[in-house]
């Protein structure tokens, strides 16, 4: 399957595929054709930027909240940046968007998880995160692992391709064509039905990329 994205905050930002992100020389499991069928299939978003804060100072040039998210167990935030778009021309596909397991230890946060179907209607994916100790700063440096996506099809034996879009014009139009779309759909209250709805791909950008 071909799964098409792009950057809406820098086009430096990119999406690494997990066998290529770890350096699994010297471990057993590397021989493992299930481990490795998976992290073949499985990609990490790093962090773009060097960034830290406190839960009692949170910086809004950075990051979104607000009281309930302040006044939850633990503090949830939603950082500005990476964020992206992704959408397919394959039918019945879902992107996963699941935390990365050292974030809780190095970064002091678990990413917020979720899925959606991308064949019936393009999706954002971007960073929101639970503070795991709100005593101690949220750090992240250049280039951490902060979640991971993953693409599911009917066939899960299916190679996972990524064609990222670069040009700056098309990038603009098909930022203008979505966002024009969304805001239709939050109109009519139709965006929820389209979250998970499966079917044959409606790519709106088709005219503009295919």
């Amino acid at each position: 399957m071909e799964i098409n994205y792009l950057s809406q905050d820098s086009p430096d930002h990119n999406i690494i595929r997990e066998s290529e992100f770890i350096n699994s020389d010297g471990y057993p499991f590397s021989k493992c054709p299930c481990w490795g069928h998976k992290s073949n299939r499985t990609f990490i978003v790093t962090s773009p930027i060097n960034y830290s804060f406190t839960s009692d100072n949170p910086d809004s040039e950075m990051l979104f909240w607000d009281d309930k998210h302040l006044n939850a167990p633990s503090p949830v935030f939603h950082m500005k940046l990476p964020h992206f778009l992704f959408w397919t021309h394959d039918s019945d596909v879902w992107l996963d968007v699941g935390d990365h397991p050292m974030t809780s230890l190095v970064n002091n946060l678990i990413t917020v998880p979720g899925w959606v179907q991308i064949s019936t209607w393009p999706a954002k994916a971007s960073f929101s995160f639970v503070v795991v100790d709100k005593t101690k700063p949220v750090v992240l440096k250049k280039g951490d692992p902060i979640f991971r996506l993953t693409f599911h099809s009917p066939d899960l034996n299916d190679e996972v391709i990524l064609n990222k879009i670069e040009d700056s014009n098309l990038i603009d139009e098909i930022q203008e064509i979505y966002e024009s779309k969304r805001e239709e759909s939050m109109d009519n209250g139709t965006w929820k039905d389209r979250l998970f709805k499966k079917g044959k791909s409606k790519c709106p950008f088709a005219r503009i990329i295919y």
